[in-house]
């Protein structure tokens, strides 16, 4: 991903990385740092203020409330930092309704997201009122004939909601 807007000087940076299961190994966490920061350190290094750090281990992403994301909250609330990057959108939330929350919330609050692997960049949205995420939603069938893996992925201008089947054993 190439960045059409640089970082500008004094960038203070979050980075939140997860892995979901016991049988994943502690070592995810630190490649997506190691990802993200490579990332960030390609061209903007000089432009960073402070880096930090935040993870959740052997949390399902379906959740709202983990430790790793609830600390990023407090900081973005607390206007600690004007950054976040992810190694892509999944690992902030599996599920495109609280992901968008959580960025709606973070570009509200003045945070530029960046999701390197799902090339979105909110910078042009960043302190709008009118945002819009640059992405699309789109559905993959899982195994299950009525239900759908929802992802993020590159689009233009808007969040666009497709049709999507909906398992039958949804709660409301």
């Amino acid at each position: 991903m190439r960045l059409q807007h640089p970082i500008p000087s004094g960038t203070r940076v979050a980075v939140y990385s997860r892995f979901s299961t016991d049988e994943q190994r502690r070592q995810s966490i630190d490649d997506q740092n190691d990802y993200c920061l490579s990332f960030l350190n390609e061209e903007y290094s000089k432009c960073l203020k402070s880096v930090e750090y935040y993870h959740d281990e052997g949390v399902s992403g379906e959740l709202e409330s983990r430790p790793g994301i609830d600390r990023l909250r407090q900081r973005i609330a607390q206007k600690a930092i004007n950054l976040i990057t992810s190694e892509d959108s999944s690992r902030l939330f599996r599920s495109v309704g609280k992901c968008e929350n959580f960025v709606a919330y973070a570009v509200d609050s003045g945070v530029r997201v960046i999701c390197i692997n799902d090339s979105v960049d909110t910078f042009w949205t960043t302190g709008r009122t009118d945002w819009r995420m640059p992405s699309v939603i789109t559905a993959r069938t899982t195994t299950s004939p009525d239900s759908a893996s929802i992802a993020l992925t590159r689009g233009c201008g808007k969040w666009e909601q497709r049709s999507v089947p909906v398992s039958r054993d949804t709660a409301a």
